[in-house]
């Protein structure tokens, strides 16, 4: 801030190709898949985000992982569509929407030795909120937090 003015901002995405660096593998820095059934309702998939700690919810289908992140998530809450549902019927309501019916992306799959760095090119794309390795998904923040600040 510069005389109360906010002049720049700074996201973990800014800092991918920096935390790529490190020479980590993918499949070292990936987190475990929390996956949830595809038919959930939205008010339940909210609850379950909140009380495991998870950004992403993904579900799998026969040919791959999808993935509704927390943006996605309050997107819809924000649209008209949520908006008149909660206001007619409340928050419950929103459990006859399932999260399958949101618009969600086709997570791309890595190898395990991928690099870091590669992997950090990748999600620099802003279609690409993730990536999965295996059982496993890879996040700008798993790259960022875990090279930079690992345990």
């Amino acid at each position: 801030a510069s005389d109360g003015r906010v002049v720049a901002s700074l996201s973990i995405r800014d800092l991918l190709a920096f935390a790529g660096r490190s020479g980590a593998k993918a499949g070292g820095l990936a987190s475990p898949l929390v996956t949830i059934d595809e038919g959930m309702g939205v008010a339940e998939a909210l609850r379950f985000m909140a009380e495991k700690g998870v950004r992403n919810l993904v579900v799998r289908k026969r040919d791959g992982y999808y993935v509704v992140n927390d943006r996605m998530m309050l997107e819809f809450l924000l649209s008209h569509d949520a908006r008149e549902i909660m206001s007619r019927k409340g928050f419950e309501a929103l459990s006859g929407v399932k999260v399958s019916s949101l618009v969600a992306i086709k997570g791309r799959q890595v190898g395990p030795g991928q690099t870091a760095g590669s992997a950090a090119k990748l999600l620099s794309e802003l279609g690409t909120p993730c990536l999965f390795v295996g059982g496993k998904i890879l996040t700008p923040w798993d790259i960022v937090m875990k090279t930079l600040y690992p345990r």
